[in-house]
């Protein structure tokens, strides 16, 4: 059973997550079977809008399947969160996902902050924490 379809109370946050993210969320999906919650990880971090790669500059994503506020993501981390309480899984919640619920809570997108701010005046888009 996998993230998107999983009983596991973070149903539909997981086939928002595939939505969003449309045939990349396939090989997502099609890999660790039998593990909803890596799996809805593995969504999650492919909806980060920054992409990262060993030795080289990292680069901003953008577009409709990436998260554009950090509230989306930190919806998405409650989720998970709760999700893993509800199973009983409060040890991995508290040690793995709560940290990173606090640093986006302190920091937000902040290198997004820093990206809007110098290009404000050419773009006008909205960005926000």
């Amino acid at each position: 059973m996998d993230a998107a379809r999983s009983g596991h109370g973070h149903c539909g946050a997981g086939r928002k997550l595939v939505s969003a993210l449309g045939d990349e969320s396939r090989a997502i999906l099609a890999s660790n079977h039998g593990e909803p919650w890596r799996q809805f990880v593995e969504l999650l971090v492919a909806r980060l809008p920054i992409e990262i790669a060993l030795f080289q500059t990292s680069q901003l994503r953008e577009g409709e399947r990436y998260y554009r506020f950090a509230s989306e993501l930190a919806a998405d981390l409650e989720t998970l969160y709760d999700g893993l309480c509800a199973i009983g899984a409060h040890r991995l919640a508290e040690s793995d996902v709560r940290p990173v619920r606090r640093a986006l809570e302190v920091f937000g997108f902040t290198w997004r902050n820093s990206i809007s701010a110098r290009t404000a005046s050419s773009t006008r888009r909205p960005f926000a924490i």
